[in-house]
């Protein structure tokens, strides 16, 4: 199949993180990429080396007819864009869908367009992580984006996401934002679980690389161990074994050497010991003196 057997036709407005990874994931045979928009020339020249469309701009005018516009932008951008976009579209209707990819903002602030253009809308969210790499495109493969918005509108996104080969959930819009909320401590916050981690280790001397080396087969095997029998049964060590001393001794520690850690320690101990069932009385009654340990020590 050529480039004149396409099957849609695109625009992406923004190639940060995620529009690059979407423009060059959906650089495929059944996709025409009509246009590339971002206010970053230098950013443009770096996507027009890996990905093939009709035009890069930095000016929105210049956006051709397509059936799809994607913005990829920061939140805070979105409504101007929006705005400027409602110009462009008085002049001539320029997409029969627009996107956008944030993941806390709902199809709503892209309004304007629907009741001047007629335009079907929908807010398409990427659960996943990118980190500007050029191997990103194949991070969308077996992903979920969550989904609002108008039912012709997800219909296409349900052709866009199968293209990536990612899965859909479609959520309302008054759930949008605790889903980002979830997904975002699910990844930013492990992030700085592990900050907090690799610091600890710094003071046995290890670097961040040799202690992130050492807890890759342990984080590994602790997701492949939730992803198989679920959060509970996949927990190990001293809280569920109800070791009063060993978080007695870590507690210590904390309050001794890193007393900036100890209420992250106090709070993430709490919500295991609330989420646990003890397979025995004794440890049972143990639990009931952590849960006290933990309340105890708070600042």
């Amino acid at each position: 199949m050529n480039r004149t057997d396409v099957g849609l036709r695109l625009a992406i407005i923004g190639v940060g993180r995620v529009g690059s990874a979407l423009a060059l994931a959906l650089d495929k045979d059944v996709v025409e990429t009509k246009a590339i928009i971002d206010s970053d020339s230098e950013r443009l020249r770096i996507i027009s080396n890996l990905v093939e469309a009709s035009c890069y701009s930095t000016d929105i005018a210049d956006l051709p007819v397509v059936d799809v516009i994607i913005i990829a932008i920061p939140d805070d951008g979105i409504a101007s864009m929006v705005a400027r976009l409602e110009k462009v579209f008085s002049h001539q209707k320029l997409a029969q869908f627009v996107f956008h990819t944030s993941g806390v903002l709902t199809s709503e602030v892209l309004m304007p367009l629907k009741k001047k253009q007629s335009v079907f809308i929908a807010s398409l969210h990427p659960v996943q992580t990118f980190s500007g790499s050029i191997d990103d495109q194949r991070r969308f493969k077996h992903a979920y984006f969550d989904v609002e918005g108008d039912a012709e509108a997800m219909v296409q996104a349900e052709i866009i996401t199968n293209l990536l080969g990612s899965q859909l959930i479609e959520i309302i819009p008054e759930q949008k934002p605790i889903f980002h909320l979830a997904c975002t401590m699910a990844s930013n916050y492990l992030n700085s679980l592990l900050f907090m981690v690799t610091n600890l280790m710094k003071h046995i001397d290890l670097s961040e690389k040799e202690a992130l080396n050492i807890l890759y087969p342990l984080l590994e095997a602790t997701l492949q161990n939730i992803k198989q029998d679920g959060l509970e049964k996949a927990l190990t060590g001293p809280v569920l074994r109800g070791d009063i001393g060993t978080v007695q001794k870590h507690l210590q520690i904390l309050q001794n050497k890193f007393p900036h850690f100890k209420q992250a320690y106090l709070e993430l101990g709490k919500i295991l010991i609330s989420n646990i069932k003890a397979n025995t009385t004794s440890v049972e009654k143990n639990h009931i003196i952590i849960k006290k340990i933990l309340t105890t020590n708070e600042s």
